[in-house]
């Protein structure tokens, strides 16, 4: 499957013109074998297996036949391909240079405190597997994503702040493109929060934060703002753009 069928939202009656990030973000699989792992992966640089046991094309074909490590991992390929070709929130990357290496994405589903949240963990799979587990990398941003349920039941939405998520060198287009097609739903979720508790100047002032983040990003967001303040998103992109002439 990919990202496309992943609960693909809309904006109904507004046309928004697509660009390569959008294309890219379209053709992200559930499950894909690139070459090389990118320079920010956690375990990039930890010691390497002998290159005959690290060697593989796609789901391992060529991955030496003595090799039990690389033949349970040619085996794990083959299953999560199979996995996660039918889901819908789970993204694994593999790489044929490194068979010891992956990266793994997962979204959070509605219903959650983490919905439409990314989390990224990377994996490194020991000589000794499977008789040794793997090590885990989670990719922690710089804020806390417990769901905090303040006394009053305000609800702190901290999770949303698309400025400050991380963005792995393998899967950039798609956080781009994930928070592209999510802002209207998070916008929505967050207003039904701001509704609960009128008269927040704080939370109204974040959610314009968001519409920022999200306008900057490439989301067409102002239907969600006041007039004054698409003027205010107009001038700081005026600004912006003479800026950066």
């Amino acid at each position: 499957m990919d990202a496309t069928e992943y609960e693909e939202t809309y904006v109904e009656g507004i046309e928004e013109i697509e660009d390569d990030v959008d294309r890219r973000f379209k053709r992200f699989k559930s499950f894909r074998v690139l070459q090389y792992p990118p320079h920010d992966h956690q375990f990039r640089h930890k010691q390497r297996l002998c290159s005959w046991m690290l060697s593989a094309t796609r789901f391992g074909e060529h991955a030496n036949p003595r090799s039990s490590f690389s033949e349970k991992i040619k085996k794990d390929w083959e299953t999560l391909a199979a996995v996660f070709s039918d889901h819908s929130s789970i993204f694994v990357t593999t790489y044929e240079s490194r068979i010891d290496l992956m990266r793994v994405c997962i979204a959070g589903l509605e219903g959650t405190p983490y919905c439409y949240g990314l989390f990224f963990f990377d994996i490194f799979f020991p000589p000794e597997y499977p008789a040794k587990p793997p090590e885990i990398f989670y990719h922690a941003p710089d804020f806390d994503l417990s769901p905090c349920l303040h006394q009053d039941g305000r609800v702190s939405l901290n999770l949303l702040s698309l400025n400050q998520w991380f963005s792995p060198g393998d899967c950039g287009d798609f956080v781009l493109g994930h928070f592209r097609k999510r802002a209207h739903r998070i916008l929505l979720i967050y207003k039904d929060q701001m509704l609960k508790h009128k008269g927040d100047n704080g939370m109204k002032q974040l959610f314009f934060k968001l519409v920022k983040a999200f306008e900057s990003n490439g989301a067409y967001c102002q239907h969600h703002c006041s007039k004054t303040e698409v003027e205010e998103l107009k001038r700081e992109r005026l600004n912006t753009e003479e800026c950066s002439e």
